[in-house]
């Protein structure tokens, strides 16, 4: 893993062997797996195509699961705007692939959940990290 920018501290960042599409099978295939929905996938590369653009692949995964993530909503109602996690699954100038998310230290910080549930926020950096091992 790496971090992101060194001036954005609240991203994870990590760096695939594979390319785009494999990385996307990889996740969606580990999410899944430890029971997570994919609510939806938007190819940012597609829809900048539609209107003459061209963009380095950049594909936006949405997922989670409602069964930890509602008492978040009922507690914090703005963490609705965080919430069902994101991963950005994209290539670099260079063609490298890249996964990231943000840490769950920024939604903590910018929503203060109360503390009972503090403790059942997880990022997914982990879950990318073993689906590209």
């Amino acid at each position: 893993m790496t971090s992101a920018s060194a001036g954005d501290q609240d991203l994870a960042q990590v760096h695939s062997p594979y390319e785009i599409t494999e990385t996307i099978s990889r996740l969606e295939e580990c999410f899944r797996s430890h029971g997570l929905t994919l609510f939806a996938r938007i190819d940012h590369g597609a829809e900048a195509s539609k209107i003459g653009l061209t963009l380095h692949p950049a594909r936006r995964l949405i997922l989670g699961n409602p069964r930890p993530g509602t008492p978040f909503m009922i507690a914090s109602p703005t963490i609705a705007i965080d919430l069902p996690s994101k991963a950005l699954v994209w290539e670099d100038a260079g063609g490298n692939g890249l996964v990231t998310d943000n840490k769950p230290g920024y939604i903590q910080r910018r929503h203060s959940p109360p503390d009972r549930l503090v403790v059942t926020l997880c990022g997914i950096t982990a879950l990318v990290q073993k689906a590209l091992a």
